[in-house]
């Protein structure tokens, strides 16, 4: 099982700084949260990891091989699945052809039925234009395709934003379903709490740009101080 660490981590846009010299480490085999207000830093700390944002200063390693200056197709193909809070489909080519594109070795042995079986709306539009699909069915699709790339850390920003209520259960099940049979470490950005606790091990609180809070989620203490923390402040 492969972590990922980070050391002394800090993010710009041009002067202004968005993360503060962060130290994390993901707990290897585990899921954790990542969890903080808007404009806290989540996305830009999770594209950071994939390197899509290069780091203005620190040391960022996967599985101990270094990940700063790495391009993000590079990063990927060192077992790094990466799904954006923006819709990650291709809108032009069908459900099947997005999920194609994610393994196509995958995809020929049949592995597909594997990662959408929980999900029957989309099994049934393989032939529909990724496209036409709604937001939330959009979300799902780009979840089952980072799947078939079965990488052994994924990095999801948002899994379920516009996802319906019936459909979240599902998601979380999956992925903690995917990470116990690959021995897979996950990070997941979330602004829907309940989902977070539920499918989570640990979590990280991160506040303007700071981790300043984490722990087990078992831990009911610490869980307690997660809403301390998010609660909204005049």
């Amino acid at each position: 099982m492969s972590s990922l660490n980070a050391k002394d981590l800090s993010v710009s846009y041009g002067e202004t700084k968005v993360i503060h010299q962060i130290d994390l480490e993901l707990p290897a085999g585990k899921i954790s949260a990542l969890l903080g207000r808007n404009g806290a830093g989540k996305s830009t700390l999770v594209k950071t990891f994939i390197g899509l944002i290069p780091p203005q200063a620190g040391a960022l390693q996967f599985g101990g091989q270094t990940l700063v200056g790495r391009k993000a197709a590079a990063i990927a193909r060192m077992g790094i699945g990466y799904m954006p809070q923006e819709k990650g489909v291709f809108p032009n080519l069908t459900v099947a052809e997005n999920l194609q594109i994610g393994n196509e070795r995958q995809w020929q042995a049949g592995k597909v039925k594997r990662w959408m079986e929980p999900f029957p709306i989309l099994t049934e539009r393989l032939q529909q234009k990724a496209g036409t699909l709604s937001g939330g069915e959009q979300k799902i699709l780009s979840l089952a395709r980072v799947l078939m790339r079965t990488p052994s850390l994924l990095l999801l920003d948002e899994p379920t934003e516009g996802v319906q209520p019936s459909i979240v259960t599902a998601m979380g099940e999956l992925i903690r379903t995917y990470c116990a049979e690959h021995q897979a470490t996950a990070l997941i950005v979330e602004q829907h709490l309940d989902f977070a606790l539920q499918t989570a091990d640990h979590f990280f609180v991160l506040e303007k740009g700071a981790i300043v809070h984490q722990g087990e989620i078992s831990d009911a203490v610490a869980t307690e101080q997660i809403h301390k923390f998010l609660e909204i402040r005049a």
